[in-house]
């Protein structure tokens, strides 16, 4: 070794930081003396070993991964990390480690420098404890803090500060000028002198100076503050405190001044304090807290005298000797008393708790000089323990304490034990781990373990693993959301537990996952259907037009027939998938169930078998539902089927018809339904029944008990689908070899039920008319276009709602019927007939899909005046609808106007009667919405009255309501902010009061022709 590494080994070797070189497979290759202290081994056992012998088995990972970075060249510096010592103790470490070259350059291993930062890491929390004592200590002493920053006049301060300054006590920001407002104006330029010249000096500054308060009342205060140590070096940053000095200012001498200051901190705080003088054995100090709390007068000057101190009595009621008091103790021994407790009997006889503490008070050489006492009057605490105590007790939700070591009750509340059924000494002769199920035993102890590490110090909100499953008494299980949080419990590490009942709430959760399910089964089911109906009306449209031109006997029209069937099979069950997933157009009517069941009677005596006893119990006095009739038939129907299905031996059905009241309780049990008065259809059966399981899934679309080939399972969905669509609830309850009741539940029909408008009696298909017929696919639109050319009609065909728009401006009023699909890209149906309406006035619509679209339908159900047809439809189909359609008069527009003014509303209603169209006035929102839901409305007129902001509103829940009926808003304070407003929450045209009468229809013709 040459002298330059002989002198480096020397350094290494003493230095007080330990320093170990590795290989780069962790093979120690240098082991200093302070690395041996450090750790505990020698550089004999350890030099040639792994450096993992020293890392806890969790951390070994890490430091290969830092061994490969060292590889790359890179340096780690101040890593900080946990290593074991000789005797298995964890030492908190910093470590900086460098890569060690050869003289090629290349990494031949690593050098780390570790230091032992146990020391730091506790001096850091001993600092953070001190920082909270400091903060408790100033809000006691009722000193307020301040901190001004000159550069940008800015200051800022806490509630205190604010209410000794005479500002108000929420102003915890404002200029330098606003801080010292308050400040006598005698005062008030000094103050600011003196607080330039130490922020621009970096120099300490102290005033004493006068504030004026809100009431004209004059206070004296001591400001004292210097540069903010905080400040990162700059001069113009102060910090500093605020105390009331009023008391002190009287006094005239600085003596008399610092003793009123120090005595007005004793007389504010709320322990008592008494100081005794040791060489005069006389009572130097003592604070009103003191007196207040003993019940006494002033206090002896004398230790020798008689003192109401030295009166009392131990907890356990042993009286107290003169030589008990801790002061006296504390002068005998020289040894400090701390928190011990007394049982003090005031003066007036009333008995106090009080914790004393006592210690030494030495001068500068350390010689005792006085004694400090302090009392801290615990008696409300006591009771405040007891108050706790008491809610703990009578909380209606079960709480309980456990031990963390071993893991048994310490105590519980009387809710735990009327919940769980064991009695309160039962619970503390067990342990948490007997409430509950064997199985989840393994995992509570992982949870504990994991407790352990940490997650104790996490809010209940944060803590995993909330939910777990209980067990009672009477060995039922249940789930409860546990919450918990560390507590001391008479010497115990503990934990208090908060057990919440969950199982209702999670079976309403799998309620919501279920229907969650069924809704985006429901959405895929939907969208397949709407592709396949435009290729069955294709496959299905030709098909027929091939068999209709054939002649009787013809060798094709076997298979033609084959194809027929089997696109009208594929139609039907289009039509199931539609029915599930709610996506069929619902024509409704106001119907009795009883009428409906009846006309069913002679098809369910035929699907039932000869073994099978049909029974009826309807309710004559049931009410109105409102609901299409024919899907009602096919509810009914699946349910029949699925009853005698499920009796493979006989029995009995029964279908049952009576009102009911949902309330609010069955709502909360099951979701979807609603509260309010229902007609109610069940539909019973004395068969095989189901188990929960089954139960779970039964309206899923192809589930199905029967085997391969016997069912398509979607009888049951369908249903399921129908009854939703119509605003309804489906439930089911069944016993394994006893039965299953469906129960359907639909809401009563309203006041303002849907009208039904009687459809003209078609005789003659074809006709002249002029047909604009838009459709974007094209095997649909060739087959349609097709027949109703061949029916004698002129069609104008478009692919998309644009072409169609400019077609309808060239054809005008010659054009008869619309004939549009509702979904198209860019300007769908519905679209399209609004903007063709004022320039084809003689024009009728008709629209066609193979599923809903909220442009003709709300909830399902078809707009009031809308006619449809749907897909998939053969040229017979196509034929009739477009007849029926052409034969109906041409109703006139409708208006409907909100009664704003009464006298305007009515001179607006009667001119437009004078000018064709149909006028109504609605006295309420909820009226002029019930009416468009009965009756085609084409437009409605807002005349308003009421706030600005309101009106928006209104606007905006209209547009919810009612998205396809024109809006035109009249007011008499339009700007073109709120104009802009207005137009954003759904308003298509704006007028202005008084607005002339030729503007109003004109703005009408132009929205609705």
């Amino acid at each position: 070794m040459d002298i330059s590494n002989a002198y480096f080994a020397a350094i290494i070797q003493s230095l007080g930081d330990a320093v170990i070189g590795t290989a780069l497979d962790g093979v120690v290759t240098t082991w200093n003396p302070a690395a041996e202290l450090m750790f505990g081994h020698s550089a004999e056992e350890m030099i040639g070993q792994s450096i993992d012998r020293i890392i806890p088995p969790e951390l070994v990972p890490e430091m290969h991964s830092i061994l490969a970075r060292i590889k790359q060249g890179e340096r780690i510096r101040q890593f900080e990390t946990v290593r074991r010592g000789r005797s298995g103790a964890l030492l908190q470490i910093s470590l900086s480690i460098s890569p060690i070259l050869n003289e090629q350059g290349e990494v031949v291993g690593a050098a780390e420098i570790a230091r032992d930062i146990s020391e730091r890491l506790r001096a850091v929390s001993k600092l953070a404890a001190m920082r909270q004592r400091y903060g408790a200590a100033l809000q006691a002493s009722q000193i307020g803090t301040w901190h001004i920053d000159w550069q940008s006049r800015t200051a800022s301060r806490d509630a205190k500060a604010s209410q000794l300054l005479g500002l108000p006590e929420d102003a915890s920001e404002s200029t330098v000028d606003d801080h010292v407002a308050s400040t006598h104006p005698e005062d008030r330029a000094r103050v600011l002198s003196a607080l330039e010249t130490a922020a621009r000096q970096g120099a300490p500054y102290l005033e004493d100076y006068r504030v004026v308060g809100a009431t004209g009342e004059v206070r004296w205060v001591r400001d004292r503050g210097g540069p903010d140590p905080a400040g990162a070096g700059t001069s113009a940053s102060l910090t500093g405190c605020v105390a009331d000095i009023t008391e002190q200012t009287a006094v005239g001498t600085a003596l008399a001044i610092e003793h009123a200051r120090l005595q007005s901190i004793l007389d504010r705080l709320p322990v008592g304090v008494v100081v005794v003088d040791l060489p005069s054995r006389q009572i130097a100090l003592w604070n009103p807290a003191a007196e207040q709390m003993l019940g006494h007068g002033p206090l002896a000057a004398s230790l020798d005298d008689d003192l109401p101190l030295r009166v009392g009595a131990f907890p356990d009621g042993r009286p107290y000797k003169r030589d008990d008091w801790p002061v006296m103790r504390t002068i005998r021994t020289g040894e400090a008393v701390v928190n011990e407790e007394i049982v003090i009997r005031r003066a007036e006889g009333t008995a106090r708790s009080i914790m004393v503490t006592t210690g030494l008070i030495p001068d500068d050489s350390g010689t005792p000089v006085g004694v400090l006492a302090t009392y801290d009057d615990i008696t409300d605490r006591q009771h405040n323990e007891e108050r706790y105590r008491l809610m703990f007790e009578t909380s209606p939700i079960p709480l309980w304490v456990y031990d963390n070591v071993t893991l048994e009750f310490l105590a519980v509340n009387q809710a735990a034990i009327d919940d769980y059924g064991y009695s309160r000494e039962e619970f503390l002769a067990m342990t948490i781990r007997d409430i509950r199920p064997t199985e989840d035993v393994d995992l509570l102890l992982e949870r504990i373990s994991l407790l352990e590490k940490g997650y104790e110090q996490l809010d209940w909100a944060d803590q995993p693993q909330r939910t777990w499953r209980h067990r009672r008494k009477d060995g039922s299980v249940f789930h409860v959301d546990i919450r918990s949080h560390d507590v001391e419990f008479d010497g115990h590490r503990a934990r208090m537990v908060m057990s919440i009942d969950v199982t209702a709430r999670q079976k309403l959760e799998e309620q919501l996952r279920q229907a969650q399910k069924m809704e985006a089964i429901g959405q895929l089911a939907g969208g397949i259907a709407h592709d396949f109906n435009n290729l069955l009306t294709v496959i299905g449209g030709y098909a027929n037009l091939a068999l209709m031109g054939l002649p009787d006997g013809h060798g094709a029209r076997a298979h033609l027939t084959q194809v027929v069937a089997a696109s009208e099979r594929a139609a039907a069950l289009t039509h199931q998938l539609l029915a599930f997933g709610r996506k069929q157009v619902l024509q409704p009517r106001v119907l009795h169930l009883n009428t409906v069941i009846d006309g069913m009677r002679p098809l369910l005596a035929r699907l039932l078998r000869e073994d099978i006893l049909l029974e009826l119990r309807l309710d004559p006095a049931l009410c109105q539902v409102e609901a299409d009739p024919h899907q009602l038939e096919l509810v009914l129907m699946n349910l029949v089927i699925n009853a005698s299905d499920a009796m493979k031996s006989g029995g009995l059905v029964t279908i049952e018809t009576k009102d009911v009241f949902l309330d609010e309780e069955y709502v909360r049990a099951h979701l979807g339904a609603k509260a309010g008065h229902h007609a109610m259809l069940a539909v019973s059966d004395t068969g095989h029944g189901m188990d929960a399981a089954t139960q779970a899934r039964i309206f899923e679309p192809f589930f199905t008990t029967k085997p391969v080939g016997k069912g398509t399972g979607l009888g049951l969905s369908t249903a399921f689908g129908i009854v939703k669509q119509s605003g309804g609830h489906i439930g089911v309850y069944s016993e394994v070899d006893v039965g299953s009741t469906f129960k359907v539940y639909l809401p009563t029909a309203g006041s303002l039920a849907r009208v039904e408008e009687a459809k003209p009696e078609v005789t003659v298909l074809g006709g002249t008319e002029t047909i604009l017929l838009v459709e974007d696919d094209a095997g649909v639109r060739d087959f349609s276009v097709r027949v109703l050319r061949q029916l004698g009609y002129t069609v104008h065909e478009a692919t998309n709602g644009e072409q169609a728009l400019r077609l309808g401006r060239v054809l005008g009023d010659t054009v008869d019927l619309l004939l549009t699909d509702v979904v198209m890209p860019t300007m769908g149906g519905r679209q399209l007939s609004e903007a063709l309406a004022p320039i084809c006035r003689k024009m009728r619509v008709l629209f066609m899909s193979g599923y809903t679209q909220n442009a003709i339908v709300q909830h399902g159900v078809l707009d009031p005046g809308l006619e449809f047809i749907a897909k998939p439809f053969h040229a017979r189909n196509l034929a009739e609808r477009v007849r029926q359609v052409l034969s109906t008069p041409l109703r006139p527009r409708s208006v409907l106007l909100l009664e704003g003014d009464a006298a305007v509303s009515a001179f607006l209603c009667a001119a437009l009667e004078q000018n064709g169209y149909s006028a109504a006035l609605a006295s309420e929102e909820a009226e002029l919405v019930a009416r468009c839901r009965q009756k085609p409305v084409d437009l409605v007129v807002i005349d308003v009255i009421q706030p600005v902001e309101e009106s928006i509103q209104q606007i905006q829940q209209l547009t919810r309501e009612l998205p396809h009926v024109r809006r035109i808003i009249i007011a008499g304070n339009w700007d073109e902010r709120i104009r802009k407003e207005a137009r954003r929450a759904g308003a298509d045209e704006c007028l202005e009061k008084p607005v002339a009468l030729d503007q109003f229809l004109k703005t009408i013709r132009d929205l609705i022709g």
